[in-house]
């Protein structure tokens, strides 16, 4: 049987719990408005009550009245995702591989533009995107060891870690389907710049990505994290005021700022 997962928003019953919630499960069709009402078989009303919730977390999660709903088709298991009213979400899934598709599904709705100019960048493939224009910084990228590191990012990956990283990739083109299908908003910087970009539609600007994307995107987090030429040309210039006193009689009084 194939599964499929359905994504439902909820709201909090308290400011300390959450303020949005989406709850994927499987086998359920795809809704954002609840039932006009509840009805038995026969057609009539079911006065019955609901099913106790489970105890700790589980009962707390689905405690949150739902708002919204979304399907995706790769999931194994149900899986909640409470955002807190700050806008952090957190995923409750029962397994790894449906945990890393629901990160890359919110991380694609969240952040499909940044990811998308960090995987080219870390590549060296900007001009893929804006033409050639950008060619020059494709070379610099490159220059720089950019693609290299992200080569080896994929080549040193564990086979746990590749499938983590396909699963999130899942989430991500899981989340450019639904906007091609119209069952998800794109994302505001592709429906203002299409017409630069070349695209007919906001969805041919957004091609799929694999697991060298993704590798691409952690490059360019690398070289933004511990890289930085400004680094390297702020060292230089300290070492060269330091050189600059060696030998003045007032050395050390120089050194110390006075």
């Amino acid at each position: 049987m194939h599964a499929r997962g359905t994504l439902s928003r909820m709201q909090s019953r308290s400011r300390f719990l959450v303020s949005l919630a989406l709850s994927l499960s499987v086998g359920c069709s795809c809704s954002t408005a609840p039932p006009a009402e509840d009805a038995s078989i026969d057609g009539a009303v079911d006065t019955g009550t609901d099913a106790p919730l489970p105890p700790g977390d589980p009962g707390r999660v689905l405690s949150v009245s739902e708002t919204g709903s979304f399907t995706l088709p790769t999931l194994e298991s149900d899986v909640q995702v409470v955002y807190t009213e700050l806008g952090v979400p957190h995923v409750f899934a029962a397994n790894d591989h449906d945990l890393r598709v629901v990160q890359g599904y919110l991380a694609g709705r969240d952040r499909f533009f940044q990811i998308t100019l960090y995987r080219y960048n870390g590549l060296g493939e900007v001009s893929r995107l804006v033409g050639d224009g950008a060619l020059g910084t494709d070379l610099a990228a490159r220059s720089r060891g950019y693609r290299e590191v992200a080569e080896r990012l994929c080549a040193s990956l564990t086979s746990e870690q590749e499938m983590q990283m396909d699963a999130y990739a899942e989430g991500v083109n899981a989340y450019i389907e639904d906007v091609r299908t119209g069952a998800a908003p794109a994302p505001g910087e592709f429906t203002t710049f299409r017409l630069l970009l070349g695209a007919r539609s906001v969805a041919d600007a957004m091609p799929p990505i694999d697991r060298m994307g993704l590798c691409g995107v952690a490059a360019t987090i690398v070289y933004q994290t511990g890289f930085e030429r400004d680094d390297v040309y702020a060292s230089q210039a300290e070492d060269a005021i330091r050189a600059r006193f060696v030998g003045d009689p007032f050395e050390t009084l120089r050194r110390e700022g006075g």
